[in-house]
């Protein structure tokens, strides 16, 4: 038990090092402080944590599902994968394979890390503690682009201001943490979320949200915030049977899209605005982002027969022009092959489908799950190549989900009869030797059969 606890502990830490300590040096350096990366320990941390997690599922009898298993081993294939080509890139780029071995690192720990069950039951039981993470979190881009100045000047965008300012330029380009910083701000919104207890915090955590990934600047977050937002909102609507809200919320969406796309896709007094995210819709397929993901989407088509079976790790920068890899899902069809991308998507989709399925008592790390999947399902469409950290992190915490689930299904059903006694008050399955046990808290009666 405490050997458990010590390591949830440990692995609270790396999460605190990794979802908001490195997102803010770099805000740090912009107002102009030398601040030391701390990636290379949480990398080193992340290492340990795994190494730990993989003795307890093996010397201490930890319990992985097959399920589980499956990702793992698909998360060792695409390592392994690296591992290969290690050789062929170290005489292309050092500097390249030495970050990698870092990412890797991380990705596993991310990967054990949101396996951690007693992890997911102590945050369900400090909601006030990550309420607080979640404000600091938040609050940050905030309180910077107003210390920095000219916020009126960049339209209030953090992203613009780096420009603006000319903050980008020196060793570390700035304005590329704004992907990361937005993608974290949103997972860390729905944990929030869930833990909120009123109507009323809810609103203000959204509301909140909303205004620091405008500030961030990084539209594909908030692109997925709101679409994960929304589906999660109809799914929940759907289930608890409200058939005529469900109908009446999905008419107000599909009116809400229709509406942009007729009248505001294209419009040129709309892509003058100031409003970033009103001129970036208007400018549709137009906008500069859009356009330079796909005409790296077709460059890379033009040669992908040549990897379409089993994939060329990092292609782009044995090819001469590093950072050019695809943005968007296929990027594994160019890393892994076909195999690879195939098992990627029907693993995700399954995820996905899976935990919208479940009815049952509420469990944390399941709706976080549906709403991480649904979030970065979006992304990986439009936007990012799919194998960054935060794919890892989700699938471990789906991983995890789908193991509470089976768990109280075994319990549900040995408490309809455990050993010739039938339960006349059951509320739900009761086991305090297990920290992870969702249903931790929970009491119930026996009459013992005549």
């Amino acid at each position: 038990m405490r050997k458990s606890v010590t390591l949830t502990s440990f692995n609270f830490l790396i999460l605190l090092l990794f979802f908001l300590v490195i997102e803010w040096r770099w805000q740090v350096e912009l107002l102009g402080y030398a601040v030391p990366t701390p990636y290379y320990l949480v990398a080193m941390l992340c290492l340990l944590t795994s190494v730990a997690s993989i003795i307890k599922f093996t010397a201490f009898n930890g319990r992985l599902s097959i399920l589980g298993m499956a990702i793992l081993g698909f998360i060792v294939y695409c390592f392994a994968v690296f591992v290969v080509n290690i050789p062929e890139l170290m005489k292309i780029d050092m500097q390249y394979v030495m970050v990698e071995c870092g990412v890797w690192a991380i990705n596993f720990g991310l990967f054990f890390i949101a396996l951690d069950e007693t992890l997911w039951t102590a945050l369900n039981e400090h909601r006030r503690m990550v309420g607080f993470l979640y404000i600091l979190f938040t609050a940050v881009p905030i309180f910077v682009i107003i210390i920095l100045g000219n916020a009126a000047d960049a339209n209030y965008s953090l992203r613009r201001l780096v420009y603006l300012l000319d903050l980008s330029s020196g060793g570390d380009n700035h304005g590329v943490s704004y992907q990361s910083y937005g993608d974290k701000i949103a997972l860390l919104t729905f944990l929030a979320l869930l833990l909120c207890k009123s109507r009323v915090q809810k609103i203000c955590v959204f509301c909140l949200t909303l205004v620091s990934l405008y500030i961030v600047g990084s539209k594909a977050s908030l692109l997925g915030f709101m679409f994960a937002s929304a589906v999660y909102f109809l799914v929940k609507i759907y289930k608890n049977k409200g058939i005529l809200k469900f109908i009446a919320s999905l008419a107000v969406i599909l009116v809400m899209l229709l509406y942009s796309a007729f009248h505001v896709v294209g419009n040129e007094a709309y892509q003058d605005s100031e409003n970033w995210i009103l001129q970036s819709f208007a400018a549709g397929g137009e906008e500069e982002s859009v356009e330079s993901r796909s005409d790296i989407l077709k460059m890379n088509m033009e040669t992908l027969r040549s990897r379409f079976l089993l994939g060329d790790y990092a292609f782009d920068l044995k090819m001469g022009r590093p950072g050019s890899a695809t943005h968007n899902v296929l990027l594994f069809l160019d890393y892994y092959g076909i195999f690879g991308f195939a098992f990627f998507v029907s693993l995700w989709c399954y995820l996905l489908f899976l935990l919208i399925r479940y009815r049952g008592p509420k469990i944390l790390v399941v709706d976080y799950s549906i709403l991480s999947l649904l979030f970065y399902g979006i992304l990986v469409i439009v936007a990012r190549g799919g194998s960054g950290y935060l794919t890892y992190w989700t699938l471990g915490a789906a991983a995890a989900a789908v193991k509470f689930m089976r768990d109280g299904r075994k319990r549900s059903l040995a408490a309809e009869d455990p050993g010739g006694v039938r339960p006349t008050h059951l509320t739900r399955w009761l086991d305090p030797k297990d920290p992870g046990d969702p249903w931790r808290g929970q009491t119930y009666t026996f009459d013992k059969m005549a």
